[in-house]
């Protein structure tokens, strides 16, 4: 991720030092599985990596050779402890400055997968990548959450407050087609099974608190904490799901009559 911020925990920044990691691990997954077969063989730069699991993806997934570049050294030390090899490597670097880094290649491909909802200035960051693949006619791999559907405060600022902006088709297009000679768009959504199994997941998470939260229950934990006793945290609803439960296709036939959750685009200077 882009933002330097203390952002664990949040959905923001997966980690296994945490555990986090196991929450949203399918949904992002998912992605770079859709990336890979643009990546096989090739270069292949993962801008704004975060802790790298992405990048370890590709790396074993017939990439030739991977650098993921994140702002936060927090990240890249996590990322180089777990999945830094002789063909995945880590740097820090700011993404929006991007021809300026030090990259011990040039990229065939860059993937840039939620991140560019983080960015201050996201412009920065794709004509950089535009103006680095264009010499090499590259291809560019990016995904943001669709700005159609996620939360907004009421002075229209994204309720997410980790994200500078949340784009819509139209908001993304106007950014990427100046910049690449071809888009091709994609979108991810939640499947039937996905918008099942989370709704049963709520269900049983309400009922839980409601189990938690009642006034007998508030009692004896009372009572145990007089006698020096701990109790069991109350239960979080923690919806990361699995690979079925979302997936990806072209936005002009989506395969559900849905809104996707995230807007993906292949972007290059070829045919």
């Amino acid at each position: 991720m882009q933002k330097n911020k203390p952002i664990k925990n949040r959905g923001e920044r997966m980690s296994w030092d945490d555990g986090s990691i196991l929450r949203g691990y399918a949904v992002h997954i998912q992605r770079y599985q859709f990336a890979s077969d643009y990546c096989r063989g090739k270069s292949v730069m993962d801008a704004g990596c975060g802790v790298g699991y992405g990048s370890h993806f590709l790396g074993t997934s017939g990439t030739l050779k991977v650098c993921g570049v994140d702002l936060s050294p927090e990240a890249i030390e996590e990322a180089r402890r777990y999945y830094g090899n002789e063909t995945t490597q880590f740097i820090v670097g700011d993404v929006e400055k991007l021809p300026e880094l030090s990259l011990p290649f040039r990229p065939e491909v860059i993937v840039n997968f939620e991140n560019l909802e983080h960015l201050a200035n996201p412009k920065a960051f794709l004509q950089g990548a535009s103006d680095v693949l264009k010499a090499g006619l590259g291809t560019l791999i990016v995904s943001t959450p669709n700005g159609k559907i996620t939360d907004r405060l009421p002075d229209g600022r994204p309720a997410n407050e980790f994200h500078e902006n949340e784009y819509t088709h139209e908001q993304l297009s106007e950014m990427l087609v100046p910049r690449f000679r071809s888009v091709i768009w994609f979108g991810q959504w939640e499947s039937h099974e996905g918008k099942l199994r989370h709704k049963q997941e709520r269900d049983i998470f309400l009922h839980l608190n409601e189990a938690y939260y009642n006034p007998s229950s508030r009692f004896w934990r009372m009572v145990k904490k007089l006698f020096g006793r701990t109790w069991v945290s109350p239960p979080q609803l923690r919806q990361g799901g699995f690979t079925g439960d979302f997936t990806i296709g072209p936005l002009a036939k989506p395969p559900v009559p849905w809104e996707p959750i995230v807007l993906i685009a292949v972007c290059g200077h070829g045919e």
